[in-house]
């Protein structure tokens, strides 16, 4: 036997042995037991799964673990693997033979740092936490022109479209401030003041359309006045006038704008918005954004029962929003002081923010806090308000909405039964209803919100500031959509 027929006999000893073993499996109706085949499509299906997964999210941060310290040098092979280029692709990014990673990532850079073109050093100064990542362009552009979703034969890069369809846009409005100091001269004839009097101008910012929210600010004039002392001219005055930016609204809801725009691609559900982001992640070489501030990321709050709730563990889950009530309290204490709470039981079964759905089981982001009470339990009002709303509103089932002083609104759900009147004037206190399980819930109970200027913020932190310490409670009470 010639050393050219041993393997092709090995072949033909394994192809054999393998037709011996499925005639041996036919004899025991193996193959033909449903059973058998439900376990091999399980397997599939879970198999395709776990393949779907590492080419989305562990591929990329496995390829380019290296490339957070240094990527420029990084082989461009592991660029052209990971992104499917075929030559018109290659040639799109003007890549040449022996160039680094470097030369993928200028496109991407160059295109991000548009966002603050024609902007001042007094404005970046403004628009500072609204700076657009290379690396979250690149996860977006990765993901939303990803062959699977296109149903493309190839990744078709276009961080044009990507970074004008989520760059942040400004409005800006022309403000000046007053600036006066006095001053000592001394000469010939003795010392005397001078007054400088100085009228810069500036541009504020009053609104910002970034990808995690919108914002705006409201402004007002503020004067500060103050004196130095001089030996030759005594007490001298120093005075400014100008218009400060107060935050007015802040986003409801993490990341609509990105969830809303990966949407016009066909992708609606939150995990595709997370893929984006744990994509980015894996290309954060240059480390511009701590990528740990998405909600979507964070675990949600946890309830211990029986354990009254930290207001420090609620600030570290979700810092802009606890600082945003520091600075409402701040702002207007008339506003929030003697707030009651709503309800006889202080037992929170669903805190404010993300947090797994009760119903769906996917992370959604709850606009306000659930808790928990017998049927029938008496609902009172916060504070004193106005009747805005009441009457049946799809998955808050029986909701009625108080209007308050101060730019304030509160809203009470899922009641079984309203005590009302639409434009009523109620006192706080004031018993407005009782608790039900209308609409979409899982069990009776109150949803609870409390919203500034038409922002929901968390009631939890606010009536922890307050005071009032609610403890946490699962099970026995019943959850909601919102």
């Amino acid at each position: 036997m010639t050393e050219e027929t041993k393997p092709r006999n090995r072949a033909a000893q394994n192809v054999a042995r393998f037709l011996a073993l499925l005639r041996t499996l036919g004899k025991v109706k193996l193959l033909a037991s449903p059973a058998f085949w439900a376990v091999v499509g399980i397997m599939a299906i879970i198999s395709l799964t776990v393949l779907v997964l590492i080419v989305l999210v562990e591929m990329p941060r496995a390829m380019f673990h290296g490339l957070k310290v240094n990527y420029i040098d990084a082989p461009l092979d592991r660029v052209r693997v990971f992104f499917g280029f075929d030559p018109l692709s290659e040639a799109r990014f003007g890549l040449k033979p022996g160039d680094t990673a470097d030369s993928f990532y200028g496109w991407y850079r160059d295109t991000a740092a548009k966002w603050k073109e024609g902007l001042d050093d007094d404005q970046l100064v403004q628009v500072k936490d609204f700076m657009f990542p290379t690396a979250l362009l690149i996860g977006a552009d990765r993901v939303l022109n990803d062959p699977v979703f296109k149903r493309d034969r190839v990744v078709s890069p276009d961080p044009k479209t990507i970074f004008e369809g989520l760059r942040p846009r400004f409005v800006w409005v022309p403000s000046y401030r007053i600036e006066l100091d006095e001053y000592c001269v001394c000469g010939k004839d003795g010392c005397s003041t001078k007054t400088d009097v100085r009228y810069p101008k500036t541009k504020l910012l009053i609104r910002a359309d970034t990808f995690y929210g919108n914002y705006t600010w409201r402004l007002e004039w503020r004067e500060e006045e103050w004196y130095t002392h001089s030996d030759d001219c005594g007490d001298l005055r120093h005075y400014r006038k100008y218009e400060e930016r107060i935050a007015d609204r802040i986003p409801s809801e993490p990341y609509l704008p990105l969830r809303e725009f990966a949407a016009a691609y066909g992708l609606y559900r939150d995990i595709d918005v997370d893929v984006m982001v744990q994509v980015a992640k894996a290309y954060d070489a240059e480390g511009e954004v701590a990528f740990d501030i998405f909600e979507l990321n964070r675990p949600p709050v946890v309830l211990t029962p029986g354990e009254a709730i930290d207001p420090e563990a609620l600030k570290k889950a979700l810092p802009e929003m606890a600082a945003y009530i520091d600075r409402l309290l701040e702002e207007r204490p008339d506003a929030f002081s003697g707030m009651l709470w709503p309800a006889a039981t202080k037992a929170i079964t669903s805190p404010f923010g993300v947090r797994i759905h009760p119903i769906l089981g996917e992370k959604k982001f709850h606009k306000g806090i659930d808790i928990g009470a017998s049927l029938g339990t008496p609902v009172v009002a916060v504070r004193d308000g106005v009747v805005t709303y009441r009457g049946w509103n799809g998955g808050y089932g029986q909701l009625v909405v108080l209007k308050h002083e101060g730019g304030l609104e509160t809203y009470y759900a899922h009641l079984s039964r309203i005590d009302v009147g639409l434009g009523q004037k109620v006192s706080a206190g004031e018993q407005i209803g009782l608790i039900g399980d209308t609409g979409l819930a899982t069990g009776p109970h109150l949803h609870f919100e409390v919203r500034a200027d038409g922002s929901p913020i968390d009631p939890a932190y606010l009536y922890a500031k307050l005071g009032e310490i609610a403890r946490g409670e699962t099970g026995g009470h019943g959850e909601d959509e919102y």
